[in-house]
């Protein structure tokens, strides 16, 4: 699956591709709905999605791993919600997407190629053995310490570097994890103290409002650049 985000692509279809977190929300093509045999294989889970990113026309395509559904909507376009599994060593590769012949002669022949840069996120488990040392096993926010529920989020976004250090994570129950994800809850980033959205008002996670983040055990704190950059997103949106 090629997927553009932030802009049109090659046809001139503009749609609102985007990340929320490390999770990539796509729209199939204009007509594209449930019940058509390639979009159903595809949310079925049985095989996993090839996922291709760029963000400028001219770009060439960044493999980001395989997909699986997470969440869809029954509507056309279809909307997908794709959690993306990387677990391959960094290396470059050339792959031929297509071949197209032009109208007059072969030597219109133009070949789109694809580079590969299969990013490693074999640091992911180490990143959540550390956060659950540092925060005693708890969500850092909701105090949670079912195991099987907990999540190592990363505060700035894993796709943009694949940073795995400690300070840019943060161990969160998975519902909250979402929330953080989404852009429903953000983090000051001076007080760490947690904030909802609007939308989350007169849900049972109003009563988040205000939490202040677990202190870490070894004394450190989570990287303040990175929380700045969700909390001056969610204070826009906010602002809207």
């Amino acid at each position: 699956m090629f997927a553009n985000i932030g802009g049109a692509g090659r046809t001139g279809h503009d749609y609102d591709n985007h990340w929320e977190g490390d999770r990539l929300v796509w729209y199939g093509k204009t007509n594209s709905r449930k019940g058509q045999p390639i979009i159903d294989e595809m949310l079925s889970g049985d095989y996993p999605v090839l996922i291709f990113t760029r963000t400028k026309d001219r770009d060439p395509f960044v493999y980001e791993g395989s997909g699986y559904a997470y969440n869809n909507t029954d509507e056309s376009p279809v909307k997908v919600w794709w959690d993306i599994e990387l677990e391959m060593l960094e290396e470059e590769v050339s792959v031929i997407i297509n071949t197209v012949s032009g109208p007059e002669a072969p030597d219109d022949k133009e070949r789109k190629a694809a580079i590969i840069y299969k990013r490693s996120r074999n640091g992911q488990n180490r990143l959540k053995k550390k956060q659950l040392d540092v925060y005693d096993g708890q969500c850092c926010i909701t105090g949670c310490g079912v195991m099987q529920v907990l999540k190592a989020c990363h505060i700035e976004p894993h796709y943009l570097r694949g940073n795995n250090h400690s300070s840019n994570g943060l161990l969160m129950r998975a519902d909250v994890h979402d929330l953080f994800d989404a852009g429903l809850i953000a983090i000051d980033p001076d007080t760490l103290e947690v904030h909802i959205s609007d939308h989350l008002i007169g849900s049972e996670y109003e009563a988040l409002d205000g939490v202040v983040v677990r202190t870490r055990n070894d004394g450190q704190r989570p990287d303040r650049e990175a929380l700045n950059e969700r909390w001056d997103k969610f204070v826009r949106r906010v602002v809207v």
